[in-house]
């Protein structure tokens, strides 16, 4: 196994202390994760698996056009065909205006805007009589020129309007008829970075949609039970926030009659199982037939949804000695319908600005950055949340223009980072407060483990060797941030977590158990989580963003004070001394030091068998936010506002190195050396360097290598596993020569005032990807001497088309 780094946690442990930590008996150990011998052998209970008698099948028919008028549809064979219960439309009064998320209808007519869009659904007894009935669907299209190019879709003249009439219009740009969406930073002055520049590169950088690829397909299980109510199993990453309203709003279902039951591990999401899509089509058609009906979307699993297509124009200048001048980005995405695009181009500003001072210290007071924004209707697949979401397009083009800048003027790719870092505590062009700024110390850590490589090997011609290496971070957000959980007590010493976080394969499930362990000094396996549902679990937090570590980690701290304030509460009478002199030792209550005075938590409790407390971040609702809530900007110019100056929680940063091999003649490419590094506190060790190399390498070098997407005329022609090329562990380095750095950074929050993280943990799993294509082109460029402007890059066809070769 390759080299595992982790930093010392010694300089932590007094602040730790502050958060009632026990000597570090669970936190940054290498605790198993409670669900892995369950996942290996078969036994997690996955939304998949529910299995419901009397359950009803179905099956979508999709266009498979990208932009098409539909001239008839008829659906009176299917109707009749044996064990068909009932097909809806979209005029049906069930479908009949419903729309999803905002607008997008969750049955089209008329008229088809992405390929795969759902136009009818079949509900049958069996899922073979609905997979017939969909084939006996007959459906006249006449297509139409899609649109495609995110550039050209936001012109104020665009080749084609998507949508007559507009379903949203921006509250700037709405001159430009398919602009849904803008977003802006303006700072400092950027004529004046470039009239300084002596050194300026101007690139057109693309990221492509990319599917999630989650092996598992997204499911949903809805069973009426005659009274009104009805339970719904949806495969997701959290169960309150999208999942259970709009479930509930489109089967027209009280919140209070609908409970929605989350799986024990979300079988992989990265953003895709966010709104658990399945659960209205379910809803609806169960309360509708009055039977459980099940919706599975294994007929379109890679493209249920992607990530936006992102074309990215990015100017940058510099000095001669590598001091950054100004940087002026224009970020276009292209998307059906308004699926958290807003949020997307949101976040994509925060990682051109946070990591880097685009406006050196020493020469400017404030960074020199124009960043400008558009989502544009084209006719792309629809979109969804996805790991990185919003980093990864933009860091992609900063960090290989960073790359570039360092070739351009003969500069180490580290040495061009290091002068340009943002400092602790400065401010960001968009002026937040920069805090638990880690950049500069895996920066230099991975590029260390790098050199530690040694000269290149020598290969065959026409075998080259080439090395990369690239910075990133990703923002953990804060404007969904309402944490409540419960902690169950009992007499036996037992604590039941009692919280709606999920487990998503990030090991939640388990982190959360060593934080109740290590603030009530319990042995972990006195600690368990149940199970997820909106019927009695509080709404915690969401497992995106990075932000579950966090938020729910802080709820949990909060509980774990309250918990034992209540029990030396109980104790100190009956041992006679002051609640200040106890601590909780292994399920007992002592006077600190003196295990011979001491009671149980039963004791302590004794009449009741059990008691709960809550912890908190963040609630109630709205309050107070203004302590570790994200604050506001101003919307035109993307400054951040007093009092707080902080848009986001907090800011991770990590840094990749890749060493590559490729065949100038064939353009074959393969990975042979990886390093990936974070800067976090390590809750788990073990579960993060899964973390980093599940998402950094694995994902994210997926990403970067062959995952296209290709389009004819809106139509998808890589739909399928069979087309759709993903990576397999061939395509990887054994695992001798995967390397990873844990750099521990204490946790805070940006802004004021200052905040803690739990224990000084900061999430992590989403940004590990978005390091990735950048560092994997970085190491073509130094193979080939070629740069290659598009992810995925790595496909033989991209490689030989670099060389001129294609």
């Amino acid at each position: 196994m390759g080299t595992r780094f982790v930093g010392s946690l010694e300089p932590f442990k007094d602040k730790m202390a502050e958060q009632g930590y026990s000597g570090l008996r669970y936190m940054a150990q290498r605790e198993l994760d409670v669900n892995g011998t369950a996942i290996v052998t078969g036994n997690v209970k996955y939304t998949s698996s529910v299995q419901v008698p009397g359950c009803l099948y179905t099956r979508f028919v999709r266009s498979p056009y990208g932009s098409a008028k539909i001239t008839s549809l008829d659906t009176s064979k299917a109707e009749n065909m044996p064990g068909v219960v009932r097909v809806f439309t979209a005029s049906d009064p069930e479908f009949a205006g419903n729309m999803y998320l905002g607008d997008i209808p969750l049955l089209t007519e008329g008229e088809v805007f992405f390929d795969t869009q759902p136009i009818v659904m079949i509900v049958a007894e069996t899922q073979e009589a609905a997979d017939d009935a969909a084939h006996a669907v007959e459906v006249k299209y006449e297509v139409m020129d899609a649109l495609t190019d995110p550039v050209a879709a936001r012109d104020l003249n665009p080749p084609k309007v998507t949508h007559t009439p507009r379903l949203i219009t921006p509250p700037f740009e709405a001159e430009r008829p398919n602009v849904i969406n803008c977003f802006y930073v303006r700072s400092g002055d950027i004529e004046q970075g470039f009239a300084d520049a002596d050194v300026i590169i101007e690139e057109e950088i693309t990221t492509e949609a990319d599917p999630h690829g989650y092996l598992v397909p997204i499911t949903a299980t809805a069973q009426p039970h005659g009274d009104g109510t009805m339970t719904l199993w949806v495969d997701v990453q959290n169960i309150h926030p999208v999942p259970w309203p709009t479930a509930a709003a489109a089967a027209g279902i009280p919140l209070d009659k609908l409970n929605v039951i989350g799986p024990d591990v979300c079988a992989g999401g990265f953003g895709g199982k966010n709104c658990g899509t399945p659960g209205p089509y379910a809803a609806i058609a169960a309360k509708a037939t009055g039977r459980p009906v099940r919706v599975a979307f294994d007929d379109n699993r890679l493209q249920h949804a992607t990530r936006p297509w992102n074309v990215c124009q990015i100017k940058t200048g510099a000095k001669n000695d590598g001091k950054f001048t100004a940087i002026d980005v224009t970020f276009n995405i292209g998307t059906p319908y308004a699926v958290f695009s807003l949020s997307v181009m949101e976040r994509a500003r925060e990682a051109i600005t946070c990591t880097y001072h685009w406006g050196h210290r020493d020469l400017y007071e404030r960074p020199n950055v124009m960043f400008t924004a558009y989502d544009s209707y084209t006719n792309h697949v629809e979109t969804m949340s996805y790991r990185g979401f919003g980093v990864l397009e933009s860091t992609f083009p900063m960090e290989t223009m960073i790359n570039m800048l360092a070739e351009k003027l003969g500069m180490d790719r580290l040495e061009i980072r290091l002068l340009n870092l943002t400092k602790e505590g400065e401010r960001s062009a968009q002026n937040e407060i920069i805090r638990s700024m880690g950049a500069e110390g895996v920066q230099k850590k991975v590029y260390e483990m790098m050199q530690a490589w040694g000269p290149k090997p020598s290969v065959p011609e026409p075998w080259v060797v080439g090395r990369g290496f690239s910075g990133a971070n990703k923002y953990s957000q804060g404007d969904m941030v309402h944490n409540l959980i419960f902690l169950k007590l009992r007499a036996n010493g037992i604590v039941d977590i009692i919280a709606d976080s999920m487990d998503i394969g990030q090991g939640m499930n388990t982190v959360s158990r060593q934080i109740t362990a290590e603030g009530m000094n319990i042995p972990i396996e006195n600690v368990r989580k149940v199970e997820v549902n909106t019927a009695y679990v509080p709404w915690t937090s969401d497992s995106f963003s990075s932000s579950a570590t966090d938020d729910m980690g802080q709820a949990v701290v909060d509980a774990c004070k309250n918990a034992k304030a209540k029990l030396f509460e109980w104790a100190a009478p009956k041992l006679g001394t002051s609640v200040s002199n106890l601590e909780t030792v292994d399920g007992m209550i002592q006077v600190k030091g003196n295990p011979e005075s001491a009671i149980s938590w039963g004791d302590a409790m004794a009449p009741r068998p059990h008691t709960i407390v809550q912890g908190s971040k963040n609630w109630p609702d709205g309050a107070p936010n203004d302590y570790d809530g994200p604050g506001t900007n101003d919307y035109y110019t993307g400054q951040a506002l007093g009092p707080y100056f902080r848009l986001i929680m907090h800011m991770n940063f990590m840094a990749q190195a890749y060493e590559v091999m490729i065949n100038k003649e064939t353009g074959e490419m393969k990975i042979t050396k990886w390093i990936g590094g974070n800067d976090a506190l390590p809750v788990n060790p073990t579960l993060l360097e899964g973390q980093i190399i599940g998402g950094g390498l694995y994902h994210g070098g997926s990403n970067g290598m062959y995952e296209e997407n290709i389009y004819d005329n809106g139509s998808i022609m890589t739909k399928t596993l069979v087309d759709w090329k993903m990576p397999t562990i061939l395509d990887f380095p054994k695992m001798d020569d995967i390397h990873t750095a844990v750099v521990p950074v204490w946790g805070e929050y940006f802004g004021t005032p200052r905040v803690n993280c739990p224990f000084g943990a900061k999430g992590v799993g989403e940004g590990v990807d978005c390091a990735s294509p950048s560092g994997l082109v970085s190491a073509i460029h130094d193979a080939i001497g070629v740069w290659i402007k598009n992810a995925p890059a790595a496909s033989q066809k991209r490689i030989l088309e670099a060389l001129g070769k294609a």
